[in-house]
């Protein structure tokens, strides 16, 4: 596949350049970057509307303030889209939906394969233990802008889903008593970690800790081209990282 990178000099980004760059069964199309000094010789671009070549997919790893620019140029180009930003705020995610009607979309919080793995588990959990007391904690680089993350919110998804008598509650006071079913989110911001979530289960005598850690942005990069792969030649619709990673039971 040929794949336009936008937010491709952000950290993920420019892993996932170097990913392909250093494969051989794909190639980088076009590099975009609001950063960028356009220059088409070498494939750089400030604008993704600047580029008009060929091309199979857009990935986004830019910011949630380019949603309606990345998907008007996706519509366009009748080009499947993977968007791998979080934060998005309801316009955004009208936005994302419209899109969706032209094209095939995916958008994801976290394309890692490993936290596909951990949102399976916490549900095992869930079900497995319906009256333990259930923290999530997530910690991330000290620059990133939104808390908590769009993994932590998905992982409390799965709770809400598998226990619809919870209630999440977000910076919670870190010495205060929990109701019962209370299910706190705590947000950290230290330094350049790159993500690590961990999911506890309470329980009378013993705790059950699920955790996922990631050392760097190579699991973000393959499974972004991994979904660029999923969705092309899909219909036009919304997709999730659930289609991608659990649309089959072969990690169990």
């Amino acid at each position: 596949m040929k794949i336009i990178i936008n937010g491709a000099f952000g950290k993920t980004g420019s892993a996932l350049c170097r990913y392909i760059e250093n494969g051989s069964a794909h190639e980088v199309a076009a590099y975009v970057d609001a950063l960028a000094e356009t220059d088409a010789t070498e494939r750089r671009f400030k604008e993704l509307a600047d580029f008009c070549g060929d091309a199979d997919c857009v990935i986004d790893f830019s910011h949630r303030s380019q949603t309606d620019k990345v998907c008007s140029y996706a519509v366009t180009r009748r080009m499947p889209l993977v968007i791998a930003t979080t934060g998005q705020t309801d316009s955004d995610k009208e936005i994302i939906r419209a899109a969706s009607r032209f094209i095939p979309v995916m958008c994801a919080a976290n394309l890692s394969a490993g936290i596909a793995v951990l949102r399976r588990l916490v549900r095992i959990a869930v079900s497995e233990f319906p009256e333990a007391d259930i923290e999530i904690t997530e910690i991330h680089r000290r620059g990133k802008v939104d808390a908590p993350s769009g993994t932590a919110l998905s992982l409390a998804d799965e709770i809400n889903a598998a226990r619809p008598k919870s209630r999440v509650v977000f910076d919670a006071n870190e010495s205060g008593k929990r109701a019962q079913n209370e299910v706190a989110v705590h947000s950290l911001r230290l330094g350049d970690a790159a993500g690590k979530h961990t999911v506890y289960f309470a329980l009378p005598g013993q705790t059950l800790a699920l955790t996922h850690e990631s050392f760097g942005r190579l699991p973000y990069a393959e499974g972004a081209v991994r979904a660029a792969m999923f969705l092309f030649g899909k219909k036009n619709g919304l997709y999730t990282e659930k289609e991608l990673f659990d649309r089959n039971e072969s990690f169990f």
